[in-house]
């Protein structure tokens, strides 16, 4: 379960003492009913989700715009759709009430997003499986820490946001853990429903780097770095990471693919 912020946290301990009081399968059932709470806001957000999708891209805008002041950072924008359904951070309260998994889901900007360090070691991770940069590199970029050593950071990521879709953003999905009874006409397996971003969901990937701190490197480090290799091999990563690895929860299930967006 992961600490999040005070309301998180607070939305936990009152979902905790809920599910305490009654009993889960008929809770359950409430949340689920058509006419429900949970159902009527999930139509909600479906309802209302162009108007997320445009909110986001009009915060998206003034972020960079705010970056771009600052000229010393190279911005890349990705555009990547999803192509399966997306979950990120299930133990995030959103939607944790049904069976325990959650969504994540931004408490300011109330909208669906895959939060930055996701993103973040998806592509660090990808790097390495394709070795498309060298430790040294990945260091030089994302920073480093040691007993003796530590160096800050050369890259930012935004949270990614959804900026556009098809009239849908969210849906639920169901799986069916296998038996826990080894006698199998005494198992009685029970469905676990949760909500995830829906297909076809287009999110705004960005992230920036900071060059003026790269050209203050020791020359060493410059002519090992190659920047300008470096810069298009980090994009052939975050490539990568959305298109093969994936991001967030079950991605060896195929969940959280995206096709980026040329």
């Amino acid at each position: 379960m992961s600490k999040g912020n005070v309301l998180q946290n607070i939305m936990f301990l009152l979902s905790a003492q809920i599910l305490k009081i009654q009993k889960k399968e008929e809770y359950k059932g409430e949340l689920l009913n058509k006419k429900g709470a949970f159902m009527g806001l999930l139509e909600k957000i479906n309802n209302n989700a162009e108007k997320i999708c445009k909110r986001n891209q009009r915060y998206l805008t003034r972020i960079k715009e705010g970056l771009k002041s600052l000229e010393s950072f190279k911005i890349v924008e990705l555009r990547a759709i999803t192509k399966t359904r997306l979950l990120v951070d299930a133990s995030s309260p959103f939607g944790w009430l049904i069976d325990e998994v959650g969504l994540a889901w931004h408490p300011i900007l109330d909208t669906p997003y895959v939060p930055a360090s996701e993103i973040r070691g998806a592509v660090r991770a990808a790097a390495l499986i394709e070795n498309k940069l060298t430790e040294d590199q990945i260091n030089y970029l994302f920073g480093q820490t040691t007993d003796k050593f530590a160096s800050a950071s050369l890259t930012i990521f935004l949270p990614a946001l959804p900026v556009s879709c098809n009239g849908k953003l969210l849906e639920l999905d169901v799986i069916t853990p296998m038996y826990k009874d080894p006698q199998e006409h005494l198992a009685s397996p029970t469905p676990i429903i949760f909500m995830t971003v829906s297909p076809n969901v287009t999110f705004s990937i960005i992230y920036a780097i900071d060059l003026d701190r790269a050209s203050k490197l020791d020359t060493k480090k410059r002519k090992e770095g190659q920047i300008n290799n470096i810069l298009d091999n980090l994009q052939e990563s975050v490539i990568l990471a959305l298109e093969k690895l994936g991001l967030g929860a079950k991605t060896s299930s195929d969940y959280g693919r995206f096709g980026v967006l040329r």
